[in-house]
């Protein structure tokens, strides 16, 4: 099976596409919980640092996102600000920000690891790990949309597939 045959596969075709945004808000709330549960759990004598906040502050920048990607693909009064292309850069996007987070989280916990903290911290950082998966998975369903979109004129799922 090829690179070419991966992003053929069924699991990207549109009809999965609400099933993915469901996961990503899913996955980014468990993210966004978890964040939250960190900062509670810091120690004391330690300051707060920019790894402590960075999954809440993502969470809330990918829920803007998926706002923007929800409303106007299914609010009639806003379709006319969609764009295939811009989801296709978001949720791209999303992927190195998330890595961000997982990079960060995973750094931290090697530095300063202390009770249920440092557990959250490695939590934190595997959760960031599956949210950035599951923003490939949307990406590739928005670019793959993107792209038969200017192929074909009209949005995949929506009408006669050729």
């Amino acid at each position: 099976m090829g690179i070419r045959d991966f992003f053929d596969s069924r699991f990207f075709e549109h009809s999965w596409k609400n099933k993915v945004f469901i996961l990503q808000v899913v996955t980014i709330t468990i993210a966004f919980i978890l964040g939250i549960a960190k900062v509670a759990t810091k120690p004391s004598g330690i300051p707060m640092t920019r790894s402590d906040i960075m999954a809440i502050t993502m969470s809330l920048k990918s829920y803007a996102f998926l706002a923007y990607e929800y409303v106007t693909q299914k609010v009639d009064k806003f379709t006319r600000f969609g764009s295939l292309k811009a989801n296709a850069i978001l949720n791209t996007m999303d992927i190195v920000f998330w890595a961000v987070v997982m990079g960060l989280a995973f750094n931290m916990a090697t530095k300063v690891c202390i009770g249920a903290n440092c557990a959250l911290g490695i939590i934190v950082g595997l959760v960031a790990l599956v949210v950035a998966f599951v923003n490939f998975w949307a990406a590739v369903i928005a670019w793959k949309d993107h792209k038969y979109f200017k192929r074909n004129g009209v949005r995949r799922g929506y009408g006669s597939e050729k």
